[in-house]
């Protein structure tokens, strides 16, 4: 029987020898998934964890890096005694971490009312996972239009959440390609 094997980065750093013990919790499309990642003290002489840094959890039977189990930014950092525990958040959390105030009117906005052309905009335009990422969005068709979609001092997620519910769709974010679907 083989050995399933673990690659562990923060910031870009390899932080696997000093991993004791990591956990994912994953959730359907209403919350952020999460993890929590149980790291030796050692770990400080490497990589100075801070909020916002960016996480990688990775694993496989040869190098420990063949599937993508989690990626995201720290959230909290805990010293527990001889231990150091890393909660991180989903890169999800982006898309909660950023307030839109603008509305989409289904006769004058490019978007034409369709929810999932909204939803492209929201999560490229809006949220800045663009760059090294972007959204794959299912088309809604045109049969049930949005007249006017208004966003107001409230996060990019949620209104992403309003628009899943009103088509029966689901939000998740793919840790291989990085895309937001």
């Amino acid at each position: 029987m083989s050995r399933v094997n673990t690659f562990v980065s923060i910031n870009a750093v390899n932080v696997t020898s000093d991993v004791q013990q990591w956990k994912v919790f994953e959730t359907f499309g209403n919350e952020i998934p999460d993890a929590s990642i149980i790291l030796s003290r050692t770990v400080l002489s490497s990589v100075t964890l801070t909020n916002g840094q960016a996480v990688i959890i990775q694993r496989g039977y040869t190098l420990g890096t063949e599937q993508n189990i989690f990626r995201g930014i720290i959230d909290s950092v805990q010293r527990k005694g001889a231990v150091i525990e890393v909660k991180a958040k989903n890169t999800l959390i982006t898309l909660v971490k950023t307030d839109i105030n603008t509305s989409f009117d289904k006769d004058i906005d490019t978007e034409a009312g369709v929810g999932s052309a909204i939803a492209n905009t929201l999560i490229t335009e809006y949220g800045g996972l663009s760059t090294n990422s972007g959204a794959t969005v299912v088309s809604t068709g045109a049969v049930v239009l949005l007249e006017k979609f208004v966003c107001r001092k409230t996060d990019i997620f949620d209104r992403l959440r309003t628009i899943a519910d009103i088509y029966d769709y689901q939000i998740y974010f793919n840790y291989d390609d990085q895309y937001v679907y």
